[in-house]
């Protein structure tokens, strides 16, 4: 059985974000099911993160990644399922809000997976580089285990970051790399964990979206602008969203097929009314300029 190597972890009871006080707000279990390690979930008195304590050293994360590691993902995991070509259409209109002629254009994406994204870019644009740790990514020589691997003098007009800096030991020191990477008016697109949500201070440890230590950061509102600020990057726009930000998908990937009909309209309260439209935006979705 696997065991958290606990001297790879550091204390953290002042804020990754502000370096202010903390308070506990819980005691977590990690998402490895066969482990009975806890942690503590911290917030800042300040401006109000959340994060994981004690805080896993980056090179060990990354070694935890590439064996996939069920500290850090479920077992059995992939990367994630293909999107539709519509969504990721959708992706680039109504989120980077750049035209189709990007031939001239270089991108760089933080946490590429199994490349659906990364792939879509790659035949639009004129360089297009990765960045992923994990043993599933696609083998590209673009692609690179470490940021520190991109070839010297390329500068990046589109830089994606999903659901990649709450996995980070330190998310504005990753910002901080891609920013000196990032030509002048480059576009950065972000998404991770919105602690601000109404089902994230209902539930607290107990919300979805606490997974150590596969997730360590949990943003608010204002953690999100300091985090911007000392990283380099002006926020163009930042929104709360459900992950699957269409109901019509959620809907159409439903099931509602059930032996039981009570259940059947317990599962549909739940997920499609709770879940999606009262408490379902607990993502944020952030997009910066160099």
């Amino acid at each position: 059985m696997e065991h958290l190597e606990k001297e790879k972890l550091r204390n953290l009871n002042t804020c990754p974000i502000c370096n202010s006080g903390s308070r506990i707000i819980n005691l977590v279990k990690t998402i490895n099911i066969n482990s009975d390690d806890k942690l503590y979930l911290r917030e800042c008195r300040n401006c109000e993160h959340w994060w994981i304590d004690p805080m896993p050293e980056q090179q060990y994360l990354n070694h935890l990644y590439e064996i996939g590691s069920e500290f850090v993902v479920s077992s059995g995991y992939q990367g994630r399922e293909k999107p539709e070509d519509s969504e990721l259409n959708r992706y680039i209109l109504r989120f980077l809000k750049i035209s189709e002629d990007i031939i001239d254009l270089n991108y760089l994406e933080i946490g590429v997976g199994p490349g659906y994204l990364f792939n879509f870019f790659d035949k639009k644009v004129k360089n297009c580089y990765g960045v992923d740790p994990c043993s599933w990514k696609p083998d590209k020589p673009t692609i690179f285990s470490d940021i520190n691997r991109i070839p010297k003098g390329i500068k990046f007009d589109i830089i994606v970051i999903q659901d990649v800096l709450e996995h980070l030991e330190d998310p504005i020191n990753m910002l901080i790399k891609v920013r000196k990477l990032a030509n002048p008016g480059c576009k950065l697109s972000c998404g991770f964990p919105n602690k601000d949500a109404l089902i994230a201070k209902i539930l607290k440890g107990r919300w979805s979206m606490i997974r150590p230590i596969g997730h360590l950061h949990y943003f608010s509102s204002k953690s999100i602008k300091k985090m911007f600020k000392k990283s380099g990057w002006e926020i163009v726009k930042k929104y709360s969203y459900r992950p699957v930000p269409y109901l019509s998908y959620y809907l159409k990937n439903f099931n509602f097929h059930s032996k039981n009909p009570l259940k059947l309209i317990y599962r549909i309260f739940r997920d499609l009314v709770l879940k999606q439209l009262l408490f379902g935006k607990d993502q944020w979705y952030v997009v910066g300029k160099a």
